[in-house]
């Protein structure tokens, strides 16, 4: 047994994985408050509901940066007497009051053992403090000291941390700031000291909900708005399955869209989206899963699997499109298409990490940057006849063979006027470094290949129907 010093410094924690769920749920009246009429001489415009949420990991000006799709808010190693501190900034930029609320919750856990076998539990561990607030001095003081924040709640991790509740009221250019302050506390011990081959980690998301304030007047009073809750936007149910679904009603704006809002607890290894869900939403980011199977009447998806852990998802037979960013960011070993897909759109299986694709001879449209970036893509199939748009499988590092099975392959302009990169695993946008063998059916599609990657490219190896293409 080490001395209490030389434990500490012995422990290095891995990183705590941070995935970034943002959601504005805008209130009920949204949809009354997006459009101008105008005559000759006059001009009447209605409100509108705007939230913006910042961050800063330092707490200074010029600092600041969206937190729609930020990842880096916490991170590192970790070890006894470490901490880290971020900060939000919630500004009502619309001309209505709102009121907002702010949650931080665990998405998914990996537990870690210890050289002893015992569990390692980063959200028993690891403890949070948050506080509201408008004091610039205590939002500098929380970074400049390692000391807890005075006044601030305090709680583990694994209890959930409320960030600010509906109470908090923001006036027309008004704003607040929100302090986050994770620490493992300096008497952490040999329980956290990891064996090497699990590393704990914790997925956890942000999430900040803007609602229009009820006191909202007109001429006459204010009740103008009355009777216009949430319930008429649409209908929250829960299925048989235990499975959370809001259905969309003709007022919400997005009338047709149902929405997947939960998914059940312990829902164990394998889960099936239910099949009158065509909105995934948000509530499979960052899960963990053996098998996801999506239904058929999918049409929006995006960042709905971002971070989630999946070895297989299985697109149900039916499906006419892979729906933008879809994929974007999602850990996932196998990817069934079915043969009734004929559209995948852009960014559809951005930075995913499956190492082979394959894609059906249904399909008859790729667009741009649908595969960009996928980090671990050593090989993909094209089966059939298709067209692909600029920066299709720009960036994919380790892509090595690509067989394109059709007879008739396109590669098109996409509309922003991207025209090159169709496939490059060398500099991002230089297909000219790349080193890619392509096995094609005809002499047609290879000329058109040898055109899209450049004229005079020379890493790249062309066969066709097993025979090296000349040029």
């Amino acid at each position: 047994m080490t001395n209490a010093k030389s434990t500490k410094n012995a422990l290095l924690m891995s990183a705590v994985a941070l995935l970034l769920c943002f959601a504005m749920l805008l209130g009920t009246t949204f949809a009354w408050f997006t459009d101008s009429a105008a005559s000759a001489s006059n001009v009447i415009t209605s409100g509108n509901l705007d939230i913006v949420v910042e961050y800063s990991l330092t707490g200074k000006a010029n600092s600041w940066a969206s937190l729609d799709g930020a990842d880096n808010l916490f991170g590192g190693k970790w070890e006894p007497g470490h901490t880290e501190v971020a900060v939000l900034k919630v500004t009502n930029n619309g001309s209505l009051a709102l009121t907002y609320s702010a949650s931080m919750n665990i998405t998914s856990e990996t537990k870690g053992k210890t050289k002893d076998g015992a569990d390692i539990t980063l959200s028993e561990i690891l403890t949070v403090d948050t506080l509201v607030t408008k004091d610039e001095t205590i939002v500098a003081n929380a970074f400049g000291s390692d000391s807890a924040i005075p006044g601030a709640n305090h709680t583990r991790f694994k209890d959930g941390s409320i960030l600010a509740d509906g109470d908090y009221i923001l006036e027309q250019g008004d704003f607040k700031y929100i302090l986050i302050k994770v620490d493992m506390a300096e008497t952490v011990g040999n329980e956290a000291n990891h064996d090497g081959a699990t590393v704990p980690s914790i997925v956890f998301g942000i999430n900040v909900y803007a609602t229009q304030y009820t006191y909202e007047t007109d001429s006459f009073d204010d009740q103008y708005d009355a009777g216009l809750e949430n319930s008429q936007n649409g209908t929250s149910r829960t299925l048989s399955d235990g499975s959370t679904v809001f259905f969309y009603n003709e007022d919400s704006g997005y009338n047709g869209r149902v929405r997947l809002t939960d998914i059940p607890e312990n829902v164990g290894g394998e889960y099936v989206v239910p099949a009158e869900v065509n909105d995934l939403g948000g509530a499979l980011v960052g899960k963990t899963l053996d098998k996801l199977t999506v239904p058929a009447g999918i049409a929006y998806g995006y960042k709905s699997l971002e971070g989630a852990n999946i070895k297989e998802v299985v697109i149900e037979d039916g499906a006419t499109t892979v729906p933008n960013r879809l994929f974007y960011k999602t850990n996932v070993e196998n990817i069934v298409i079915p043969d009734s897909v004929t559209t995948i759109e852009e960014n559809a299986f951005a930075m995913a990490t499956s190492t082979t694709l394959t894609i059906p001879a249904s399909v008859t449209k790729i667009g741009e940057a649908a595969f960009q970036h996928m980090d671990n893509l050593t090989t993909v199939t094209i089966e059939g006849n298709v067209d692909i748009e600029g920066y299709a499988f720009r960036g994919c590092d380790v892509l090595s063979t690509v067989n394109l099975n059709g007879e008739d392959v396109n590669f098109v302009v996409s509309a922003t006027g991207k025209n090159s990169c169709w496939f490059c695993n060398g500099e991002s946008n230089n297909p000219g470094t790349s080193n890619i063998t392509f096995n094609v059916k005809n002499d047609t599609v290879a000329q058109k290949l040898l055109t899209a990657m450049g004229a005079d490219i020379t890493t790249i190896r062309i066969f066709v129907n097993g025979t090296a293409y000349q040029w």
